[in-house]
């Protein structure tokens, strides 16, 4: 469904099937209770494994996207966010 008509285990579906080779810093927010977090995990591992620069933040408790929703527990991650953008350290 996300993916149109791409496979699922293509690299631009899903950047866990691809090298990570190349890529600058990445940042990934997942939460516990997401259906993504297996995914999120294996993406965290990947990158360390690789060398690549990734800042992973994973939430107790967190659905899909809780960032946007007007919750406390979102108020953390945009702040995260925030100083990310800023030019903050993320790993």
């Amino acid at each position: 469904m996300y993916a149109g008509g791409a496979a699922p285990h293509n690299p631009q579906v899903s950047p866990i099937y691809g090298s990570l080779e190349g890529l600058g810093q990445l940042t990934v927010f997942a939460g516990t209770d997401e259906i993504m977090l297996p995914d999120a995990r294996r993406l965290n591992q990947l990158a360390n494994a690789s060398e690549s620069k990734i800042g992973y933040f994973e939430y107790p408790g967190m659905f899909h996207a809780w960032p946007i929703f007007p919750i406390p527990e979102a108020r953390q991650a945009i702040e995260q966010v925030r100083s990310i953008v800023r030019g903050g350290e993320h790993c």
